[in-house]
């Protein structure tokens, strides 16, 4: 190999040793690409030497090599875990990021071979399923084959047999059957005449030995009756036999695999305490900040596998400066910040340093942040608290965590809700209930639960001492939810409701807010619908009637509010009648 004859020339000229490893950490992402084992091993026998030597950058270097081989096998580089643990007391940030990902690849690997494994587990037992269905058939034709065979032997299936002959007799007329049945009776006692005398004229010798070899072929019958079935009732336990030891040979083989796959996963289960321990010493909340903002984002991974990992997670993004914390939830760069999103390391490769939402379970997180939030009886959110759960709306909701979502929800709504007031908060709080709404399966559950909320904050909201551009923003809100093309009679009845519920229950906001002009368009539209409705049947009624018809003018409101669209459609009527 070029590159073995490349390393081994670089180490006879190249002297001082720190050099010779940094040369190496350069070349290992370029000959790494299609690694064999020869040289993997060559460079994985460097980088250990490199690990112990005595300057902090070659060590950084040493294990940059460390984690560009883990991607390619990972067995080799836990075996060196001790070394690895000795590392940890490093301060320079660069080192512990390079061990951060070190230990993630690795458990990442972990996690990627047993969901192959358990992929390849079921793929097998559907294998198995499969051929003891084709057996189970196969058996179940030649039992159904095998009956057949003797009732025929029997004779119960003979054409001649009495529900044959009773077909072919239906056929007949009555008189023709009635004069063959006549014919057949005379018949048989003729023969019958001729063939046997009468039994009283027979000798008492003749009819003992008639006895007798009638009660020898009536035993032989029945023996060889009862034998013909029994020789294949034995030759199908035979089979029987053979095909269940075939398949307890079978079933001992998977048992044998699951034990080894079990044995594996327990050693990978102690592996994967040994590389969280070190993770927990080189990534916390009194590491350098740079190394909090790689793990954040390197580490991010790791929660679809370890739910339990999402707590000391959270607490280290709750912890960082708001900065960081909005460069790691940031799901795309933004336009003209492309060049400025990875970190150039002084020693290593480049950092990416956004995206950390794309590869969390967005589930775990949320529910982790209600409980840190009810646990500390937080009284109104934060900029990092609602930042973070929007963050968690990024991906999309999976009908499996539904009934969770909501829960959690249920749970914070409040939260969200007094947000709305907020005008830092009331932008983002916004965005995180517009998802809620729109969720279909969601949609209904939300609806019910948050009207009483609404419009409280309504209340809360509309006074002359709360800020315009909070109030021009809710009611943009409300508009939008209203008048969504992908949104929802159910949506649109909701917005009506609240607000006619805010204008009964506070007259007096409700006359100086800006929700009556919003209100006034809503009960138009609605108007305009039970317009069109009476139009439908007044047209249907015209049809039937020439001489009947009603002309309905539009009629404006600079403020109609009414209870509800029965008392609508009864005033606009009246008015329109009278006006023709």
């Amino acid at each position: 190999n070029a590159y073995i004859r490349l390393i081994e020339g670089m180490k006879a000229c190249i002297k001082p040793f720190d050099v010779f490893i940094y040369c190496l950490s350069i070349l290992v992402p370029i000959g790494a690409a299609p690694v064999e084992e020869n040289l993997y091993s060559i460079y994985f026998h460097h980088a250990l030497s490199g690990l112990q030597a005595s300057s902090p950058i070659t060590r950084t270097k040493a294990l940059s090599i460390f984690e560009v081989l883990t991607h390619f096998n990972f067995r080799p580089v836990i075996q060196k875990l001790p070394i690895l643990n000795t590392l940890t007391s490093e301060y320079y940030w660069e080192s512990r990021a390079q061990i951060i990902i070190i230990c993630t690849t690795i458990l990442d690997s972990i996690n990627k071979e047993k969901d192959k494994k358990r992929e390849l587990e079921m793929d097998t037992i559907k294998e198995e399923e499969e051929k003891k269905g084709g057996e189970s058939q196969r058996e179940g034709k030649n039992e159904e084959k095998s009956s057949l065979e003797h009732k025929k032997e029997e004779g119960t299936l003979s054409k001649d047999s009495k529900e044959v002959k009773d077909m072919k007799e239906a056929k007949e007329p009555k008189e023709i059957q009635e004069a063959k049945e006549e014919k057949e009776v005379k018949g048989a006692k003729e023969l019958q005449e001729v063939k046997e005398p009468k039994e009283t004229k027979a000798p008492k010798e003749a009819r003992d030995i008639k006895e007798d070899s009638e009660k020898k072929e009536h035993k032989e019958t029945k023996e060889a009756k009862s034998n013909a079935p029994g020789d294949n009732v034995a030759v199908r336990e035979e089979g029987k036999g053979d095909v269940s030891k075939e398949s307890q040979h079978e079933e001992s083989k998977i048992e044998e695999k699951e034990e080894e796959v079990k044995e594996e996963e327990e050693n990978f289960e102690d592996v994967e305490k040994y590389l969280f321990n070190i993770l927990y010493q080189v990534f916390n909340q009194y590491t350098p900040i740079l190394t909090q903002k790689l793990g954040l984002i390197y580490t991010a991974k790791l929660i679809p596998y370890y739910r339990e990992y999402s707590k000391p997670y959270l607490q280290i993004l709750l912890h960082v400066s708001e900065k960081v914390r909005g460069s790691v939830l940031e799901v795309e760069p933004l336009p003209g910040s492309e060049k400025d999103i990875y970190i150039g390391g002084t020693h290593t490769q480049p950092y990416k340093t956004y995206g950390a939402p794309k590869d969390w379970n967005s589930l775990f997180v949320a529910s982790e942040l209600e409980s840190f939030i009810l646990s500390n009886n937080i009284e109104a959110l934060e900029q990092s608290h609602i930042k973070i759960f929007q963050a968690c709306l990024e991906q999309e909701f999976f009908a499996q965590d539904v009934a969770e979502w909501l829960n959690i929800f249920q749970k914070l709504k409040r939260y969200f809700f007094i947000a709305l007031v907020d005008k830092e908060l009331c932008p983002t709080s916004i965005g995180i209930l517009t998802k809620f709404y729109l969720e279909k399966e969601m949609q209904k559950f939300v609806i019910e639960n948050t009207k009483e909320e609404f419009v409280n904050v309504l209340k809360l909201l509309f006074n002359p001492d709360n800020d315009r551009e909070c109030q021009d923003r809710n009611k943009d809100f409300l508009e939008s939810l209203h008048n969504r093309e992908d949104g929802s009679p159910a949506l649109k009845e909701f917005v009506y409701t609240i607000i006619k519920t805010f204008a009964s229950k506070a007259p007096k906001a409700y006359e100086t807010s800006n929700l009556i002009e919003l209100m006034n368009g809503i009960v138009n539209e609605r108007r305009g619908a039970i317009f069109s409705q009476e139009e439908k049947k007044a047209g249907k009624k015209a049809d039937q009637n020439p001489f009947l018809s009603f002309h309905f003018n539009p009629v404006s409101y600079t403020h109609l509010t009414l209870p509800t669209s029965d008392l609508v459609q009864i005033s606009v009527v009246a008015v329109s009648l009278k006006k023709k």
